[in-house]
């Protein structure tokens, strides 16, 4: 069963930087990322990378979660 991460902190973090509809989801050992806006997800699958490999949300902190995203969303 897939779980969106939602840490309050994490979430208006994600707001503050425009990344609202970005959502971080646990995988089996990594964290990947999607979106329910249809153009922001077709550039999230148009990516190499599109997960972060860190197995535990509390490995990071939240504003360097939204730092890797924002990372990732700008790989070109």
């Amino acid at each position: 069963m897939l779980q969106t991460i939602k840490n309050k902190r994490f979430r208006k973090l994600m707001t503050d930087a425009g990344l609202a509809d970005v959502e971080l989801v646990k995988g089996d050992g990594y964290h990947y990322i999607t979106s329910n806006d249809s153009e922001r997800s077709q550039h999230i699958y148009s990516l190499t990378v599109q997960s972060i490999y860190v197995c535990h949300f509390n490995e990071l902190t939240p504003a360097q979660w939204v730092e890797e995203i924002k990372g990732l969303l700008n790989e070109k």
